[in-house]
């Protein structure tokens, strides 16, 4: 009976340290997980679920966790000037600057020896205070790997075109350019993503491009009513005093007095203001 007993303790004493010794971690879905020993890495990857990571020996060594973004990313590449005086906007052939957003969606490779060059080449982010659990986010993935060629490269597509009006004829041919390009930069500079799309999104002159195409298109009506006037002019010589009268009785609209001459040498009559 004692021996039983004995066996039940060393039962329950090895039951309560295996329990005291887990250290239960998750692998959220959108993720995968992979362990990173005191050795090195573990072989395999993780998927969602639940992981045992251990407990930390004596000397604070112990298993890590490491999880990485699994689903489809958007990131944005925005070339604008900021509040602090920086100025990132991309120049067409004639130096004027262009604001430019646009997007480009990754994914996670399926491939495990991609997804194996993710974990040995980026550092992750620790989650929370312990830091015995850690993220690498696609995004840091994106810009590690792909953000500085790509941005570079795009100032190279729009310094091509004469102006930011050639840029807006040719939109089309612009987004075409850019997806091409983020596709190439991914094949040649071997960046360990899944490339999904990349779309122009956003294209804006600067401010004072715009001030002058609209005092430009204000000139342009102007002169567009005077050659109508002067036309109709040309065809009926009569209507240039219904014109010169027109013009008088809105400048005496205003108050000012006018005195006419039938000959333009001696006062004819004086044009009565406000009923005066």
């Amino acid at each position: 009976m004692k021996r039983t007993l004995s066996i039940i303790s060393v039962i329950s004493l090895l039951c309560f340290l295996a329990g005291c010794s887990a250290n239960i971690q998750n692998v959220p879905p959108g993720y995968v997980g992979k362990l990173l020993t005191p050795s090195g890495w573990e072989t395999g990857i993780r998927e969602a679920g639940q992981v045992d990571i251990g407990q930390e020996d004596n000397s604070g060594r112990g298993n890590q966790l490491v999880l990485l973004e699994a689903t489809a990313v958007q990131v944005k590449e925005s070339f604008t000037a900021d509040e602090n005086g920086e100025d990132h906007r991309v120049l067409t052939r004639n130096r004027n600057p262009v604001a430019v957003d646009f997007y480009v969606q990754v994914m996670v490779p399926t491939e495990a020896k991609l997804r194996d060059s993710i974990f040995s080449q980026v550092t992750p982010t620790a989650k929370g205070s312990r830091g015995r659990v850690s993220v690498i986010k696609l995004d840091s993935v994106y810009y590690q790997f792909a953000s500085p060629i790509i941005r570079g490269k795009t100032r190279e597509i729009f310094a091509k075109y004469p102006s930011y009006d050639s840029v807006m004829e040719n939109y089309s041919k612009v987004t075409d350019e850019i997806s091409a390009m983020v596709a190439e930069t991914f094949r040649e500079s071997n960046v360990p993503l899944r490339l999904v799309a990349a779309q122009l999104s956003n294209v804006k002159a600067d401010k004072t491009i715009w001030t002058a195409e609209n005092n430009k298109a204000a000139a342009d009506a102007q002169v567009a009513v005077i050659e109508k006037i002067g036309e109709a002019i040309r065809k009926n010589p009569g209507y240039l005093q219904k014109y010169k009268w027109d013009q008088l009785e809105k400048i005496a609209g205003k108050g000012t007095t006018i005195i006419v001459s039938d000959d333009g040498s001696k006062p004819a009559f004086t044009l009565p203001v406000n009923g005066r």
